[in-house]
């Protein structure tokens, strides 16, 4: 079996998942996506939103967010009426500390060259509270097993990382992070034939009900929780208690010794 060449987040890669999102199977992915965005975004709330990975990809859903300021930090070169866009690296993110109040990951963990830097990063810049949502495609399910056996080469997205949730959700932990596992999505198999994916859309219900871990793609949702340290203040002795308990003071005048 032939090794994977794994691609990371370089604009030509960005434009062959564009690329990919357009086709049969990758629209009906986008589509599911796209609805659960539609849940969550409502229920995301603060001034500032960071979109990072493909937001370009999920435009039409970015009405629905209560949060105004959207920003997002790509390489790729892309104007939006909807966001605000700055042009850096995700794991290097030009924004100040405790500044963002919810961050939406895009696949931006499946083709990064360091997916922990870029948590590392949100959690700098996200406030006390601030919440995350993360895209990202699961090897464990039938797309894992296509990637695998297909031999797909540097072909996008088969040529991402592909991490574990769990792995994922072990990051989250570690930075401080409440986390959950909300949905998996897409139990179909990766084929570019849409009368076969239409005829196989019922699968959806059954495998988010039965087998939600299994789903080509998961979505995790985090708080940040930080430790609010309650410092403790020195009860400094009362004067009569410094002295030894063998001594009384007194405010009687000594009497006067002729």
């Amino acid at each position: 079996m032939t090794p994977f060449l794994s691609c990371t987040s370089l604009p030509e890669v960005h434009a062959r998942l564009i690329d990919w999102l357009q086709s049969p199977v990758g629209n009906a992915l986008l589509r599911l996506e796209q609805t659960q965005l539609e849940i969550w975004l409502p229920k995301l709330f603060g001034y500032h939103l960071l979109f990072l990975g493909l937001p370009c990809a999920i435009e039409d859903s970015l009405a629905l967010s209560h949060i105004r300021h959207r920003i997002q930090v790509s390489q790729v070169v892309h104007t939006s009426a909807m966001t605000s866009r700055i042009q850096g690296h995700p794991e290097h993110l030009p924004i100040a500390n405790d500044s963002i109040d919810a961050v939406v990951l895009f696949h931006a963990l499946d083709f990064s060259p360091d997916p922990h830097q870029i948590l590392r990063e949100v959690e700098r810049v996200l406030i006390p509270e601030g919440q995350i949502l993360i895209f990202g495609f699961n090897p464990l399910s039938l797309w894992g097993g296509w990637r695998l056996f297909a031999r797909c080469g540097g072909k996008a997205p088969w040529c991402g990382r592909f991490l574990m949730s769990y792995r994922v959700s072990d990051w989250l932990a570690l930075l401080g992070f409440d986390r959950a596992l909300v949905a998996g999505l897409m139990f179909r198999l990766p084929i570019q034939q849409e009368t076969l994916l239409r005829q196989s859309e019922f699968i959806e219900s059954f495998g988010a009900r039965w087998w939600p871990g299994l789903g080509a793609v998961y979505l995790i949702h985090g708080i940040k929780r930080v430790s609010r340290l309650r410092p403790i203040m020195m009860r400094w002795p009362l004067p009569s208690q410094v002295l030894s308990p063998l001594v009384t003071p007194t405010n009687a005048e000594s009497p006067h010794r002729g």
